[in-house]
């Protein structure tokens, strides 16, 4: 009989699709039933995979895998496994090595998230006394229904941080010089965002509808997506799609800049950048030019060259 596995992933749209190598690896074995349990709100968007939300979780299981390791995932985890004495594995974050690059350090992390999680599942499956196999690749993958449209190009100009937000004015001069050359342009935007939308409306923007079952019909429509360091961009990257990622106050060599074979990742060269592993609510110098001085004719290019 298979062993009921329980994986936890709490947080936000991209920390979860780093972990779809994971969970698609251990959801593929026999002698296992694993279900993901995640925020309720990112379920629509895997409809394919089996999945439960936190509250109230999928039950009792013979084996549990942190996938987050954060004191809320740990609180999650306690009432979800209670008094079992269900074995917990969980993924090793690497804390000081992503920290250290925030001060110039050498010192980058061994993994990527993806590879990250896939060793935690690896070590949890030896630990059921289970051979694990070979492990398999460690790139997100979604299937894709809808066909890339010729010259629709993506923008994604949100980000739950405001410091990994580019100029709403760059991204509308984007989008006309995209037009400009006759090509499609469509935006993606969360429901509390809606105030970026009418400048985008002007130039003849597309807005995409916002509920996320439909984020991925949208966005694997687009033949270019460009976006900050925000969970849409790698939705599009395990789409297959090309992307351009604008980088600023955060580390692409952190391990979630994973699509270099299909995608640019455009990051400043400045002494004060990164200066965050997470963005946030303000520039700490008050200048924000790690994305202010990204001009638009360099992602222009960087668009141009992927479409």
């Amino acid at each position: 009989m298979p062993r009921r596995v329980g994986l936890l992933r709490m947080g936000r749209l991209g920390d979860l699709v780093m972990t779809l190598p994971a969970v698609a690896w251990l959801q593929g074995r026999p002698d296992l039933h694993c279900t993901l349990i995640t925020d309720a709100r990112w379920q629509p968007l895997l409809p394919e995979w089996r999945t439960a939300a936190v509250d109230p979780g999928p039950g009792p299981q013979d084996a549990w895998l942190d996938l987050h390791r954060v004191p809320a995932s740990r609180a999650a985890l306690r009432r979800l496994r209670g008094a079992s004495g269900a074995p917990v594995e969980r993924v090793q974050k690497e804390d000081l090595r992503r920290r250290s690059l925030l001060f110039g350090s050498a010192w980058a992390p061994r993994w990527t998230w993806p590879e990250r999680h896939l060793l935690a599942a690896e070590r949890l499956m030896r630990r059921l006394g289970l051979d694990p196999g070979e492990r398999p690749a460690p790139l997100p993958r979604l299937d894709a229904s809808t066909p890339p449209q010729p010259g629709l190009l993506g923008l994604v100009p949100g980000a739950a941080h405001a410091t990994k937000r580019w100029p709403l004015a760059r991204w509308v001069a984007l989008a006309q010089r995209w037009r400009d050359e006759g090509g499609a342009v469509r935006a993606f935007t969360a429901p509390d965002e809606a105030h970026l939308l009418e400048p985008l409306r002007a130039v003849g923007v597309e807005p995409w509808p916002t509920p996320l079952g439909r984020l991925r019909e949208g966005l694997a429509a687009c033949a270019v997506v460009v976006a900050g360091d925000t969970g849409p961009l790698h939705v599009a990257g395990a789409l297959g799609r090309p992307v351009v990622a604008l980088f600023g106050p955060t580390p692409p060599e952190a391990g979630f800049w994973i699509w270099g074979a299909n995608g640019t990742a455009l990051r400043p060269a400045l002494s004060c950048a990164p200066c965050s592993l997470h963005g946030g609510d303000r520039c700490p110098r008050r200048h924000h030019r790690c994305l202010e001085d990204l001009a638009v004719e360099t992602v222009l290019s960087a668009a141009r060259a992927l479409r």
